[in-house]
């Protein structure tokens, strides 16, 4: 397998390893030509979300995060995307854009100033800078934005973040770009009167159940009162059931067993429970 195929895309912001990193990109980067290195970095991570050329540029505003009741800037879609992810993500707790100025000594000796693209927060309280360029720029082989990534996170202070990790659309998995909308959405509502019963059913079986078992249980309470009938069809999408999973699941009180949509085949469980 072709060492370009290895790149870290999380590392410490430490200036040793850094240096070490950037050495090994450094002669990746000098033995190949840019064609074989795109198809070979292609070949390795499969499908792409949007066009290479295409992503990252021409588009910027913000959205409504729900999860934290602010808007969260961007400067283009592929930023807008990667935010949602992150936000989506059970085990961040918070993401800030465009975080404060950091100063580093560009290599021409001269102070240079760098915002990074995020600032995720762990549950722990681990934090990391994110970097979110598209493959083309990270790839090219002059101004590799991969350099500079690396680079960058030599001068990053560890007292403010641990690690520095960088994003591009290869990253992005459609389903789970659609899954983190349809959470952030989610969140517009006030929490759903199920949601207690829904986690107290859940913690009753173990703190893991089946989606389409907590929604047939939902219809057979439901049976249980006069003048409501017991049908199957209850357990959809539509349910009330179905929807406090969904918020849940974006408040993070519940978290998926696998990645991507949300369906009634989907097992979700109690965080530090499963």
């Amino acid at each position: 397998m072709s060492q370009h195929n290895r790149l870290p895309q999380s590392v410490a912001t430490d200036p040793s390893t850094i240096a070490a990193v950037e050495a090994f990109t450094a002669a990746a980067l000098a033995e190949t030509n840019h064609k074989s290195l795109f198809r070979t970095v292609l070949d390795e991570v499969g499908p792409s979300l949007a066009t290479v050329e295409g992503a990252g540029g021409g588009m910027f505003g913000s959205f409504a995060n729900h999860r934290k009741g602010r808007r969260t800037s961007y400067m283009s879609d592929l930023e807008r995307k990667c935010l949602l992810c992150l936000l989506a993500d059970p085990t961040i707790v918070d993401v800030w854009e465009q975080p404060h100025a950091m100063s580093f000594i560009k290599r021409n000796g001269k102070v240079g100033s760098h915002r990074w693209d995020g600032l995720a927060v762990g549950l722990t309280g681990e934090r990391q800078y994110i970097y979110i360029k598209p493959l083309a720029k990270l790839m090219q082989p002059t101004n590799n934005r991969y350099a500079e990534f690396l680079y960058l996170a030599s001068w990053a202070d560890p007292m403010i973040a641990t690690s520095a990790r960088v994003m591009s659309e290869w990253n992005l998995d459609p389903a789970d770009v659609d899954t983190a909308e349809v959470y952030n959405q989610a969140l517009r509502s006030e929490r759903p009167l199920l949601a207690e019963w829904v986690t107290q059913l859940v913690a009753a079986a173990g703190g893991r159940l089946l989606v389409d078992t907590i929604c047939r249980h939902h219809v057979a309470t439901r049976a249980e009162q006069p003048g409501i009938r017991a049908d199957v069809r209850f357990h959809s999408a539509m349910s009330e059931a179905y929807w406090a999973i969904l918020w849940l699941l974006a408040s993070g009180e519940l978290t998926k067993l696998e990645s991507g949509f949300i369906s009634t085949a989907s097992v979700v469980y109690i965080p530090g429970r499963a």
